[in-house]
């Protein structure tokens, strides 16, 4: 039987933040699931051109930030398994108890706690 899949719409930011979901090491199972997640919510370079994701010149503090034209932005539906969503969950859970979350990463922590 074929592993059962969901659906995730996420727009730039969501999947610019959610990355930050990934544990730096895990084991090799996880870092599999990790890299396949990656793939998916990876912008490529046709994207950044179509929406013109780039870094702002750096401010008196030597500060950049990352910024796109929003009215050119599309959310993107990516297709996750249910081991990958159960990786997600598990990061999320690990986060929340290490007090971790940030308002920014809990629009994802909501959506993946969804599925």
């Amino acid at each position: 039987m074929a592993d059962e899949t969901r659906k995730l719409s996420l727009g730039i930011k969501d999947r610019l933040t959610l990355p930050a979901f990934i544990p730096e090491k895990s084991n090799f199972v996880d870092q599999i699931l990790a890299e396949d997640i990656t793939k998916k919510v990876r912008i490529n370079q046709e994207e950044m051109t179509e929406i013109g994701l780039h870094f702002t010149e750096a401010d008196k503090d030597g500060r950049q930030m990352l910024t796109w034209n929003r009215d050119k932005e599309a959310d993107k539906e990516i297709e996750l398994t249910q081991a990958e969503i159960n990786f997600l969950k598990k990061q999320v859970d690990r986060m929340d108890k290490a007090e971790q979350l940030s308002p920014d990463l809990m629009v994802i922590a909501k959506a993946v706690k969804g599925l």
